[in-house]
């Protein structure tokens, strides 16, 4: 993938003049400026409770779970900068919750999530109800021979329960640096 200007999907055979023939086919980034990016695999769900009343939006929940994995991407088209990505991972769990919509909802746990035998079947995510927004990765550094830098990183936002002390919730950032 390439997002930015100036790239290109090159044909290699000159099949594409139909639109349903680019498998092989090459995405082109030399002479951008961007990002390229690739993965092993993006998972996304979303599920909507259309609430008590299905034309009403105010009494809605939405719910949206993403797994990312293996992302591997670099920032090209600046002549003295390197910055790459590697083994990165993304986690994601929101609710969306209607100004009208019952009380008490909570965000989906996605690692148990099951839905039943006569429903669309939904992947298992490793993504808990107490995590917000979670990143990791290593990176690469090099800003015009100025700053070099090399190391890993992961953040965490979501809640944090304090054990033996009931009804306590925190919001919570958890940032750890280092280095592979």
């Amino acid at each position: 993938m390439f997002v930015g200007v100036d790239g290109v999907l090159q044909d290699n055979d000159g099949t594409n003049l139909t639109p349903s023939l680019y498998s092989d086919d090459q995405v082109i980034y030399d002479a951008g400026l961007g990002f390229h990016a690739t993965l092993e695999s993006l998972t996304l769900v979303t599920l909507k409770d259309p609430g008590a009343d299905a034309v009403l939006t105010t009494d809605d929940i939405s719910y949206m779970g993403l797994s990312l994995s293996d992302l591997s991407a670099e920032l090209v088209g600046i002549d003295g900068l390197t910055f790459g990505v590697w083994d990165g991972a993304v986690k994601v769990n929101q609710m969306t919750v209607g100004t009208t919509a019952a009380a008490g909802s909570t965000k989906i746990d996605w690692s148990t999530f099951t839905e039943s035998s006569d429903s669309l079947v939904i992947p298992t995510l490793d993504v808990s109800a107490s995590v917000d927004i979670y990143a990791q990765g290593s990176v690469a550094l090099d800003a015009f021979g100025v700053l070099i830098a090399k190391g890993s990183f992961s953040i965490s936002l979501g809640q944090v329960v304090e054990d033996g002390v009931p009804g306590t919730t925190y919001q919570a950032m958890v940032l750890q640096l280092g280095s592979t």
